[in-house]
């Protein structure tokens, strides 16, 4: 594993997966997400650290750093690897720069932003999954003798494309799960 990491804004603060009923639905972690979240969960511990951080900041933090986490297949043993790196790479660039400089108060936004992300992420998790049980509720209580074709609103896939994608010619990619992953939206065929 040989990974750069970077102490200046990455343009992808927090990227969920957005399945997370199974672990075999997970997606594999890309590397750039397990080093951004990697380096973000260093720079949190040093901000803390040097009081740049309140224990509150840096616990909400961190818990959304793991939510993100827990939406992709990954090994804890790789997380480890990758966050002492980063926290390597945070050492290096203290002693080179005499202490953190602005790093504390360039990473404040987008972490408040990908906190924002996961508890949205989270809610339209729940919010997906009371549909699906109202829904396959409803099935159960139909009589035995009524039959409609399977609906697709309990499938476990879902129809996404990219947030920025204005072009007729929409990028449609297909996620296991109910909800589309940060950054994306869902396809209704329109």
């Amino acid at each position: 594993m040989n990974q750069k990491f970077f102490l200046k804004l990455l343009p992808v603060p927090f990227l969920l997966a957005g399945c997370q009923s199974t672990q075999s639905q997970l997606q594999p972690i890309p590397e750039n997400v397990l080093s951004n979240l990697s380096t973000q969960w260093a720079v949190v511990e040093a901000c803390f650290h040097s009081d740049a951080y309140s224990l509150e900041q840096s616990v909400n933090y961190r818990e959304a750093i793991n939510y993100s986490f827990s939406t992709w297949l990954v090994d804890q043993s790789d997380i480890d690897q990758s966050v002492n790196e980063a926290r390597v790479a945070l050492s290096e660039y203290q002693s080179q720069n005499d202490g953190l400089g602005t790093t504390c108060k360039d990473w404040h936004l987008p972490l408040e932003s990908g906190l924002r992300e996961v508890n949205n992420h989270k809610n339209q998790a729940a919010i997906d999954q009371q549909r699906a049980h109202e829904i396959h509720k409803a099935n159960a209580s139909k009589p035995v003798t009524y039959s409609t074709p399977a609906s697709t609103s309990t499938s476990n896939v879902v129809h996404c494309y990219k947030l920025e994608d204005v072009s007729l010619n929409k990028n449609i990619q297909t996620f296991n799960g109910m909800i589309c992953p940060i950054g994306w939206l869902k396809y209704y065929g329109y």
